[in-house]
C-alpha cells in the first residue's frame, strides 16, 4: 500500500511538472503567479523583468533584466562597461571576468542627486548579453545586498 501511494505521489508531481506554464511567472511567496509579457519583435535591446522592493528614503531598490544584442566577446563588453562607469563619474567597486561569457561589476555613483549602489552581472549566449541589474540608494545596501545579490545570482539561462 506505501508503495502505490509513493508512486502515485511520484506520478502527480510528474505530471505537474509536465503541465506547468513555461510563461508563468511564479510569486507564490507573494500569493500568486502572472504570465509573463512576449514580444513578437526582439530586434531592440529591452527590459524584460523589473522588481521592486518596498520604497525607504523615497527610493525602492530594484532589479532588472535586460537583453542586449551584443556580437563582441565579454573581454570587450566589460571594457566598453568599465569606458561608460568612468565616463559618467561613478566608482567601479569591483569588475570580474567569471568565465569567457560572463562578468560581474558593482559600482557606486550620485545619480539625480542620489548616492546608489549597483550590482551587475552579465551573461552571453550567441549575439545576446542578459545584463541583470541591481540598483539601491547607498545608504540602503547593506539592508538589502543579501536580498538583491541573491536574485542577481540567481539568473539562469534556458536557451
Amino acid at each position: 500500500m506505501k508503495r502505490t501511494v509513493l508512486i502515485l505521489g511520484i506520478l502527480l508531481s510528474l505530471g505537474a511538472i509536465a503541465f506547468a506554464d513555461p510563461g508563468l511567472v511564479d510569486y507564490s511567496s507573494h500569493g500568486f503567479t502572472i504570465r509573463e509579457l512576449t514580444s513578437a519583435d526582439s530586434s531592440e535591446n529591452s527590459i524584460v523583468l523589473e522588481m521592486l522592493l518596498p520604497p525607504t528614503d523615497g527610493f525602492a531598490a530594484n532589479l532588472n533584466v535586460i537583453i542586449q544584442h551584443y556580437n563582441d566577446t565579454m573581454a570587450a563588453y566589460r571594457k566598453l562597461t568599465e569606458e561608460q562607469i568612468q565616463k559618467v563619474g561613478f566608482t567601479l567597486i569591483r569588475s570580474q571576468i567569471v568565465d569567457p561569457n560572463e562578468i560581474r561589476m558593482e559600482y557606486s555613483g550620485t545619480q539625480n542627486g542620489r548616492e546608489l549602489h549597483w550590482l551587475q552581472r552579465a551573461v552571453k549566449s550567441g549575439s545576446r548579453v542578459y545584463l541583470v541589474t541591481a540598483t539601491a540608494l547607498a545608504a540602503q545596501w547593506d539592508a538589502n545586498s543579501a536580498n538583491l545579490t541573491g536574485a542577481v545570482d540567481s539568473l539562469r539561462l534556458t536557451r
